[in-house]
């Protein structure tokens, strides 16, 4: 079996299993022959694409009271400015922005190449990017004076899985835009003249009023799309599901993100390792190490790592490993870090949020 497949250009089962079939005969060959080839190293770490974790379905917050944040680096400088800090509000999408800063805030991190799990903000990038850049048309050093402009537009547009704008969700009333002035029209529900004094007060108050049931509908709306978003993904991605928990001293494979974007990528392993689980986060990411006991300082996604099927049945003494490792490792392991397979979240297209290089 190792010549006829590891001298033989690693094929796959039907090659393999037709060269050893001419030549030799035993009982469970097939079954070897699977196992050979599911058990060889190189074929593990050049496999192809991507596993996915399914999507769950949060809970839905009340305005505000959840935030995705996250900062996006501009191609150009403009006004001083090198990138945009942009906050969105977990329920209506509302956005809130401002140029670059370092406030000091100790926030929640995600794990390396692992966007998906800040999806809302994350694919919100794009947009807003690619709305700058049109706005800016030749001239993209002057983004920081079109991103007013740019969020206000995000703001006010209705999204299509609501019916309705972040504006109105938030505010309780439609915005008034400069077509408005020109059209005499303020976007609001048509009245039914003639009105009492108290009717067309109650009709204005209604038109402003964040009412308990309205945002409580609101919440359904979106608890709704959610769920049929995670269903939708569920189909999509059938097949490509991720290992829902590994053991502690399991051997893994972790994927190669950082050459996906890579021309010279071809002839890079795709999946490096094997490493050894050590833990497994709360929020889904896990604790590995090295064959040799060292530690990774970082958490790895549970997307991003494989079973690794290894020819020799090998024991690792997990115990031991954690005790040896320095402390600031664990210290940075035990921080604050956002669920992986809760927050992958769809836009309001129904388009999962786009994967992107991180340094």
């Amino acid at each position: 079996m190792r010549i006829a497949h590891d001298e033989l250009g690693h094929k796959g089962y039907f090659p393999v299993r037709a060269h050893v079939r001419e030549r030799y005969f035993w009982h469970d060959m097939d079954t070897d022959i699977r196992w050979y080839l599911r058990t060889c190293h190189q074929c593990q770490i050049c496999l192809l694409g991507h596993q996915r974790i399914p999507q769950t379905v949060p809970f839905v917050p009340g305005l505000f009271f959840k935030c995705h944040i996250d900062v996006m680096l501009m191609s150009a400088v403009s006004e001083g400015k090198k990138a945009i800090a942009q906050g969105r509000c977990a329920t209506t999408s509302y956005p809130e922005w401002r140029s670059f800063a370092k406030h000091g805030i100790r926030h929640i991190k995600i794990s390396a190449y692992n966007s998906r799990a800040n999806g809302l903000v994350e694919r919100k990038h794009f947009d807003v990017r690619e709305s700058l850049m049109k706005a800016c048309g030749k001239k993209p050093n002057k983004w920081a004076l079109k991103a007013h402009a740019v969020f206000w537009a995000e703001r006010v547009t209705a999204k299509r899985h609501l019916g309705m704008s972040p504006y109105r969700m938030v505010h309780g009333c439609e915005p008034v835009l400069p077509l408005d002035f020109e059209q005499a029209t303020w976007l609001v529900p048509p009245m039914q003249p003639p009105m009492s004094t108290e009717e067309l007060i109650a009709t204005r108050a209604r038109q402003i009023e964040k009412r308990d049931e309205d945002i409580e509908a609101m919440r359904e709306r979106v608890t709704q799309f959610r769920a049929k978003a995670a269903e939708r993904m569920l189909r999509s991605y059938r097949g490509l599901k991720a290992p829902e928990s590994v053991a502690p001293g399991t051997l893994v494979l972790v994927k190669n993100s950082r050459i996906e974007l890579k021309h010279n990528r071809k002839p890079k392993p795709r999946w490096l390792g094997p490493f050894i689980v050590l833990r497994r986060h709360s929020g889904g990411s896990y604790i590995l190490a090295e064959l040799d006991s060292s530690v990774l300082v970082d958490r790895v996604a549970a997307a991003r790592v494989r079973l690794y099927h290894a020819r020799a049945d090998v024991r690792y003494n997990v115990k031991q490993i954690v005790e040896n490792a320095p402390k600031y490792v664990w210290e940075r392991a035990n921080a604050p870090q956002a669920v992986d397979d809760e927050e992958e979240v769809e836009d309001e297209e129904g388009e999962p949020p786009r994967e992107e290089s991180q340094a």
